[in-house]
């Protein structure tokens, strides 16, 4: 049993780890919403509940690609979405990396270690609580935005 015990993060990262996932959920309802405002209309309630049954469970690629399209019918604010719906798939690939894509080793006492395997060979990264925290307040500061963005439009964010 030592030597499973090398190989799980200590609580502090999965908590980050955790905020991460969280982050991530709330970004791609944000993306819902601001879909649903984009196609449906501000005043077209169900509109908006059809496109969001139709995003619902999509890739946070594939609703930021909807997003970039769909930004010219912001109007003013075409130009926020796509900046904006950029840096929403630049996080989730970077929760990709962290979250999905690598295994996860306990190395010494404040990092984790990612194997990952290159056309070299197999190379280890070393990520540390630091950089998880970084990017939950990446995620944190997108949802402020998104939010924001949400409110300009005259979306619901609650619906």
């Amino acid at each position: 049993m030592a030597i499973l015990s090398k190989f799980v993060p200590d609580d502090a990262h999965y908590l980050e780890l955790g905020r991460i996932a969280a982050g991530s959920a709330l970004l791609d309802g944000i993306c819902e919403t601001l879909l649903g405002t984009l196609v449906g209309g501000v005043d077209d309630r169900d509109a908006q509940d059809r496109v969001r049954l139709l995003t619902q469970g999509q890739q946070t690629s594939n609703l930021t690609d909807w997003l970039k399209r769909l930004a010219s019918e912001g109007g003013g604010h075409a130009l926020d979405l796509k900046t904006w719906a950029t840096g929403v798939r630049s996080v989730a690939e970077e929760r990709n990396r962290v979250v999905h894509a690598v295994w996860l080793m306990k190395l010494g006492e404040h990092h984790v270690g990612m194997k990952r395997r290159a056309k070299t060979g197999t190379t280890w990264e070393f990520v540390t609580l630091e950089h998880l925290s970084t990017i939950v307040k990446t995620q944190d500061d997108l949802v402020v935005r998104g939010l924001a963005l949400a409110d300009a439009l005259g979306a619901d964010p609650s619906a």
